[in-house]
C-alpha cells in the first residue's frame, strides 16, 4: 500500500518538474506568456489525472475563455481535477511559493498569489483577477480561504465578489467532491504523509466535477450568497450520490 503512494509520489515530482523545465525553458527561448504557461499547466493536469488514476466526473457546461470561476476546496489536487478541462490561473496563498518545485512552477505560470492577513496583498490580488478576466485569461479562486472536508461548503470570503461586482463580471460556480472524505487535506496534516497514505490506500480517486451557469450581480453580498447556494447544494447531491454508490 505504501509503495503504490511511494511511487505516484515520486511520479507527480517528476511529471510536475519535466512541466516546470518546459515552462522554464520556454520562457528562456521565447519569452514569457502567460497564456502559453497556463496551457502547459493543463497538459500537466491532465497526464496526472491519468498517472495517479484519478476518476473524473464532468457535470455542466465548461466554460468559455475570460471566465472567473469560484469554487470549493478539499485538497491538494482539486486544481488538477479542474485544470484538466479548461486553461485557467489559480489564486493560491502566498506560502505555496515556498513548495519545492510545486511553488517554483505556480511562480512561473501566471499564477496570482494572496497574503489574506495583508490588506495590500487581498487588494492586489482583486486588481490581478479583474486585469487577467479582461484579457480574457480566466481564473479561479478557491473562495472559502482554505481546504474544507464538509459537507457542503464552508463559508466564503468575499474580495472576489467585491471584484465581480464592481467590475461588472459574471461568476461561474463550480462544485468539487470526493468519493472518499479522506481526501480532503485539512487540519495539521503535513503533505507528503497524506500523499502518500491516500495514494496508496486507494487504487482509483473517484471526484465529481460541476460546473454551474454564470451568475452576475452588481451587489456582492447577493451574488456571493447565489454562488454558495448553488455549490452547496451540489455538494450536497454529489455526496448522497456517491454514499448510494453513484
Amino acid at each position: 500500500m505504501a509503495i503504490r503512494g511511494i511511487y505516484r509520489l515520486f511520479g507527480f515530482l517528476f511529471f510536475t518538474s519535466v512541466c516546470i523545465a518546459e515552462i522554464i525553458l520556454r520562457v528562456l527561448i521565447q519569452g514569457k506568456d502567460v497564456e502559453r504557461a497556463i496551457h502547459l499547466r493543463r497538459k500537466l493536469s491532465i497526464r496526472l489525472v491519468r498517472f495517479l488514476n484519478v476518476s473524473c466526473e464532468l457535470k455542466g457546461v465548461v466554460p468559455d475563455k475570460g471566465t472567473l470561476g469560484v469554487t470549493n476546496h478539499r485538497s491538494y489536487i482539486d486544481s488538477i481535477c479542474i485544470f484538466q478541462h479548461l486553461d485557467a490561473c489559480p489564486v493560491v496563498k502566498a506560502e505555496i511559493k515556498r513548495w519545492p518545485i510545486v511553488g517554483f512552477g505556480l511562480v512561473h505560470s501566471g499564477t496570482v498569489f494572496v497574503d489574506r492577513k495583508s490588506k495590500e496583498s487581498r487588494k492586489k490580488t482583486r486588481e490581478q483577477i479583474a486585469d487577467f478576466v479582461s484579457r480574457g485569461i480566466s481564473t479561479i479562486v478557491f473562495v472559502e480561504g482554505t481546504t474544507y472536508v464538509g459537507p457542503g461548503a464552508g463559508e466564503f470570503r468575499p474580495g472576489t465578489f467585491m471584484t465581480a461586482a464592481e467590475a461588472g463580471f459574471e461568476v461561474v460556480p463550480i462544485a468539487i467532491e470526493f468519493e472518499h472524505q479522506d481526501v480532503a487535506w485539512v487540519g495539521s496534516d503535513t503533505f507528503i504523509p497524506h500523499f502518500v497514505r491516500v495514494f496508496g490506500k486507494y487504487k482509483e480517486i473517484k471526484v465529481k466535477v460541476a460546473f454551474g451557469n454564470p451568475l452576475r450581480n452588481d451587489n456582492w453580498e447577493i451574488l456571493s450568497r447565489d454562488c454558495h447556494h448553488w455549490i452547496n447544494t451540489r455538494l450536497l447531491q454529489m455526496r448522497a450520490e456517491f454514499d448510494k454508490g453513484l
